[in-house]
């Protein structure tokens, strides 16, 4: 290919001819603009002279090759001779993208490699963040062992009540109306076998095992990861934080651990509460249906166990911890502006309910894999 590029592109006198073959595909197109290059690298032309044979054929490839001939003649003021091809210059490259457009292109491109490379850097950054984030909080829990008098006792009270205490009315709500819901979806199905006495036992278990925790972890960080968002968030926009830090005292054992204690030791009670209502909507459900308290409660006690209400208790303790540090989180988080709290709460609540539900299908592979 060599021979044949020196062939299609030489010197006459101060004349430089392009004589291109029948075909130029994308091989030859390439040979062709480095034989160009090497021709006026050291000697600029006087005049380019394009011929090509009969039944010439070029492809993309040279029409981008005549299109870079063409735009080195603009910019060195050299004519360009055409007279002796086939078709004009600009009929062979009209279709090919202007200057503006490939440059256009690559800005985009530019644009998109920094943007991707920033957010990737940006991602790393937050992991180290949270991987930090979430070492002091064990690290805080460890002093509150060590060391129980340094911690602020009336605090944790006040947000226990606040968050937790003041969320039961809500929790027995919604778990006295998914007992009766699941009840009735379960007694239809039920029905078409007449087996209607385990509806009992199948919302029992369900709620001990899964929903219980699940609704009062999502209640929880709904109302009060939120809450957590915003009295962190505008603490910080207020620059209390700031204040706090240059007075001595740590952020993470001053003000979150107080509110992740009070979510891992109440989200418990909360998920007892709900479970328990839910119970007493099934036997309404049940007694409508004709059965006996005394059937009920022994539907309930046959299937489910104290490893089913203990497996629900560990949940909720999980669900109660991370739905308050990432509220927290998102507080300590929140950047400047109008809508800045606003975003921290919105992004409290979602993280929260994404982290339930990813936590919750980790439990469940564990736990069946375990056969518990």
């Amino acid at each position: 290919m060599k021979n044949d590029s020196e062939k299609f592109v030489y010197f006459s006198g101060e004349e430089l001819c392009i004589c291109l073959p029948e075909v130029v595909d994308k091989s030859l197109a390439g040979d062709l603009y480095r034989k160009f290059k090497s021709e006026t690298a050291s000697i600029a032309p006087t005049r380019i002279i394009i011929k090509s044979s009969d039944g010439f054929i070029c492809q993309n490839a040279g029409k981008a090759f005549i299109s870079l001939v063409k735009k080195y003649c603009c910019r060195k003021d050299i004519l360009l001779d055409d007279e002796h091809l086939s078709c004009s210059v600009d009929d062979l490259v009209k279709d090919c993208p202007s200057e503006e457009v490939q440059e256009q292109t690559a800005h985009v491109f530019r644009e998109f490699i920094v943007g991707f490379g920033k957010g990737f850097c940006g991602y790393l950054s937050s992991i180290t963040d949270k991987v930090e984030y979430y070492g002091r909080v064990f690290a805080s829990f460890a002093g509150l062992l060590k060391n129980p008098k340094t911690f602020r006792w009336a605090d944790f009270f006040r947000i226990a009540e606040s968050a937790a205490v003041n969320s039961f009315g809500i929790c027995m709500l919604i778990g006295f109306l998914f007992g009766l819901i699941l009840s009735f979806q379960s007694a239809t199905s039920m029905k078409q076998f007449g087996a209607e006495i385990y509806v009992a036992s199948l919302v029992s278990l369900t709620l001990f095992r899964v929903m219980g925790p699940f609704i009062a972890a999502i209640l929880f960080s709904a109302r009060s990861g939120t809450a957590f968002a915003a009295e962190l968030g505008t603490m910080k926009i207020n620059e209390e934080i700031d204040a706090l830090k240059t007075f001595g005292l740590r952020p993470v054992p001053f003000l979150v651990l107080p509110r992740v204690l009070a979510g891992t030791l109440f989200v418990p009670v909360l998920t007892l509460y709900t479970s328990l209502f839910g119970l007493v909507g099934m036997s309404i459900v049940m007694r409508s249906m004709g059965y006996p308290f005394e059937v009920i409660f022994d539907q309930v006690t046959m299937l489910t166990g104290l490893s089913d209400f203990a497996q629900g208790m560990f949940k909720a303790i999980v669900y109660g911890f991370e739905t308050a540090a990432i509220g927290c989180l998102s507080g300590l988080s929140t950047q400047t502006g109008s809508k800045a709290v606003g975003d921290a709460a919105t992004k409290a609540v979602v993280s929260g309910v994404v982290a339930i539900v990813l936590t919750e299908g980790v439990f469940s592979v564990i736990f069946y894999v375990l056969g518990i």
